[in-house]
């Protein structure tokens, strides 16, 4: 249920003039410099109900808010989520059943589908609504020293050293379902290598996402 599509590999970051910056919704949220900049842009941009959705569910999985806040028919914010999640969604409210495992995985397909509705309208550089292209953006980028019109690239290693990806960069990128499970592996790789256990761990997401990968190749993908 609710699986996606593969998707082409985004570079993780892109470089603007002699700027680099992060090139995903998650990567910008978490850039103190730029993750308001990107609100602002949200907000000119009538985006704002999928920026605020997905920042909520990754912070609550308080199953009866996001769904009332988001993707109940006529809620207050809500988002654009294909009928079959809301179908899920419905039935789950109807019988009042808020703590169902059904929930966590309707949520994650959720921002899966925010993520990528965002990334392909607005941080495409080819879209004319990219947060690259906007005023907003551009403003920014003069005021650290970059000038309007800059040549723009996307690139995989920032200056230094090779940029890494996060659960929702690589969940996006390689058409992933369960981007809180793929992090939850990448932190415990990062921390403890490569061993019996995190290899362990690999295979069972592997299996979880439905994929016959070997996990030795799908690590070389991170």
């Amino acid at each position: 249920m609710f699986n996606h599509p593969p998707t082409k590999r985004r570079h993780p970051l892109i470089r603007i003039g002699n700027k680099t910056y992060p090139n995903s919704l998650s990567s910008i949220l978490a850039d103190s410099k730029l993750a308001p900049v990107f609100e602002q842009f949200a907000k000119k941009a009538i985006i704002e109900e999928n920026l605020n959705f997905y920042r909520d569910s990754s912070r609550s999985l308080d199953s009866r808010y996001l769904y009332k806040t988001y993707i109940a028919e006529g809620a207050e914010e809500q988002i654009n989520i294909t009928s079959d999640k809301l179908a899920t969604a419905k039935r789950l409210a109807d019988a009042n059943d808020w703590t169902s495992d059904d929930w966590a995985r309707l949520i994650d397909a959720c921002r899966v589908e925010v993520n990528r509705l965002l990334t392909d309208h607005n941080l495409s550089k080819a879209g004319d609504s990219s947060f690259w292209k906007s005023d907003i953006f551009w403003a920014h980028h003069e005021s650290t020293g970059g000038q309007r019109g800059d040549a723009s690239v996307e690139v995989d290693d920032a200056p230094g050293g090779r940029a890494l990806w996060n659960g929702d960069q690589a969940a996006y990128a390689l058409g992933l379902n369960h981007p809180a499970l793929l992090q939850a592996f990448l932190n415990a790789y990062r921390s403890q290598g490569l061993n019996n256990k995190t290899l362990a761990a690999m295979q069972a997401y592997l299996s979880k996402e439905g994929k016959s990968w070997k996990p030795l190749e799908f690590i070389k993908l991170l």
